[in-house]
């Protein structure tokens, strides 16, 4: 787990052709609130630490949509979880 982070959950991998790396989104959790990091790795075994990409979410999902990657989360608005 991340300094500065609780729980790290719901990796979400995919490759990155062009960088010839991996890239892995994870959910975070501070004890107060949920973040989604994007850590990257050469080989699939070593990993960066993770950046934060997206405040207020979890559950990351990676989708290509007409010929484009997009992020998918549930996000929260301080009471309640919603896509």
């Amino acid at each position: 787990v991340p300094e500065g982070f609780e729980r790290v959950g719901q990796p979400f991998v995919i490759p990155d052709d062009a960088a010839r790396a991996w890239r892995m989104y994870v959910s975070l959790f501070d004890g107060a609130r949920w973040f989604i990091g994007l850590s990257e790795s050469t080989d699939g075994l070593t990993w960066s630490t993770p950046e934060i990409v997206v405040d207020d979410a979890a559950a990351p999902v990676i989708v290509k949509y007409a010929g484009r990657y997009e992020l998918l989360a549930a996000r929260f608005d301080g009471s309640t979880w919603g896509a």
